[in-house]
């Protein structure tokens, strides 16, 4: 089985195989199995793009980055926005997700919120994600 795949693999253009490699990773991140340096958990309901405000909770370590998709099915994202940054560590927005980095001098609670618009099943709308975090 492995000699398969690993033929498989061997077959595939370098484009062919980058563009896997990118897609994997992607629904890893958006997935939550792609992380950087300590585990990171986010929990939280479904955002509907119905002026809708939702909290998110993510709990990392101090110094570490999380990475977490904000993709939905059905959705359509036009636009993601930081619209409250934290106060004690750094949010990156990257494609369809973002990446929280704590200081690495910070425990405690941090939170921030980003503003998602585009459509649910064709009907155009936004939403606000509040993600509380915790920084252990």
């Amino acid at each position: 089985m492995l000699r398969n795949w690993e033929g498989g693999l061997r077959s595939m253009s370098k484009i062919k195989l980058f563009l896997w490699v990118f897609w994997a990773l992607l629904a890893a991140a958006t997935l939550g199995f792609a992380q950087a340096g300590t585990s990171c958990a986010l929990t939280g309901p479904t955002y509907q793009l119905a002026s809708d405000i939702v909290v998110w909770s993510m709990t990392v370590g101090s110094g570490q980055s999380c990475i977490r998709g904000i993709r939905s099915a059905y959705v359509t994202l036009d636009d993601i926005k930081l619209v409250t940054p934290p106060q004690s560590g750094s949010v990156v927005l990257e494609g369809p997700g973002f990446v929280y980095k704590g200081s690495s001098d910070f425990r405690g609670e941090d939170s921030f919120a980003i503003s998602v618009s585009g459509t649910l099943n064709r009907i155009p709308g936004n939403s606000t994600i509040r993600v509380e975090v915790y920084v252990r």
